[in-house]
């Protein structure tokens, strides 16, 4: 089952959007991310004809499959991928206080080593919100492929990476090339602070934990949103 996309604000006037504050929401704790099932799942293998080093994954070709270690699982759950996963409580939450920025996949879980336990209801959280690309985080493309499109980049200054004008506006939202990142409006990191819900911490979104000069290789945006919404904005950048 998915749920539609939540609608996305409209982008604040620049003096509005240089007063606001982001977040950043992250695992609490990685021993407790959770494996994709394998067996289930078919992923997108990316061959480059001309350099045979950009062989890699793309995008998840069925939707996502897990192992839960018990069926006590945490309110917010993550995969070793970086997969947002929520249970039922947390989503109706995110639609009750109107959320924006994202979209809801559910998600097929089983607990390991057995057969008798019922694991909790799980959603994927899909980040659609959108704050574009800081040019004053001084991103660089250190490798490109015409072939393939394999990019890596270089982030000069990781703790300047939100352009407060290129925000769409939305609760949770995503920055190229760090699409493994959910950053948050100041609304949703203090709703979603009170909320108390396990399995995440949030933290100001310029102590984000890359090293300056660090590099990354995020592959196209339509791995990480659905693809319209990564066409509509990934395609005028070349990133669809």
């Amino acid at each position: 089952m998915r749920l539609g996309a939540r609608s996305q604000k409209k982008s604040l006037p620049e003096n509005d959007a240089m007063t606001h504050r982001f977040w950043l929401m992250l695992n609490q704790s990685w021993k407790d991310a959770v494996e994709w099932d394998h067996p289930k799942m078919e992923i997108e293998q990316v061959v480059c004809p001309e350099n045979p080093g950009h062989r890699r994954s793309g995008r998840r070709l069925t939707d996502l499959s897990v192992i839960l270690p018990s069926k006590h699982a945490a309110d917010v759950v993550w995969t070793w991928q970086s997969e947002l996963l929520v249970q039922d409580h947390v989503l109706v939450f995110i639609r009750e206080n109107d959320l924006t920025g994202l979209t809801a996949k559910e998600v097929s879980a089983r607990i390991q080593r057995t057969s008798t336990l019922t694991p909790p209801r799980l959603w994927e959280i899909q980040v659609t919100g959108w704050g574009g690309m800081a040019p004053d985080a001084g991103i660089d493309i250190v490798q490109s492929c015409p072939t393939c499109q394999y990019r890596e980049y270089s982030i000069a200054n990781p703790s300047r990476v939100i352009d407060p004008r290129q925000w769409d506006g939305s609760d949770f939202f995503m920055v190229w090339p760090l699409p493994r990142f959910v950053f948050l409006s100041d609304r949703a990191a203090r709703l979603l602070r009170d909320s108390r819900f396990t399995g995440m911490r949030i933290i100001p979104a310029e102590e984000l934990p890359i090293k300056p000069g660090g590099t990354v290789s995020p592959g196209l945006l339509s791995r990480w949103m659905p693809r319209e919404r990564a066409e509509a904005l990934g395609g005028p950048l070349g990133i669809a």
